[in-house]
């Protein structure tokens, strides 16, 4: 099976192929494929067409992942130099 997966050293997300111990803990074991600046290309397209696509126009979106005590948010900046 074949996972993206968050690397606790180098804090990289790479696709990889992994085996689940007893435990529910996978382990990596093919050769991994750093996907870091792809992912948050398309995290940032998706932010993007949110704050797009909102009708209230506000500039800015946020999510909540589960009951994690975080939220991401993305907004628009005004361009200072127009």
């Amino acid at each position: 099976m074949k996972k993206l997966l968050l690397t606790p050293i180098t804090h990289q997300i790479h696709w990889v192929s992994v085996k689940e111990n007893t435990n529910g803990v996978y382990r990596a074991t093919g050769k991994p494929v750093d996907l870091t600046d792809e992912v948050l290309s398309v995290v940032f397209q998706w932010f993007m067409q949110k704050i797009e696509n909102d009708k209230e126009q506000t500039g800015r979106y946020n999510i909540r992942y589960g009951n994690l005590p975080y939220v991401l948010e993305m907004r628009r900046i005004e361009d200072k130099t127009a």
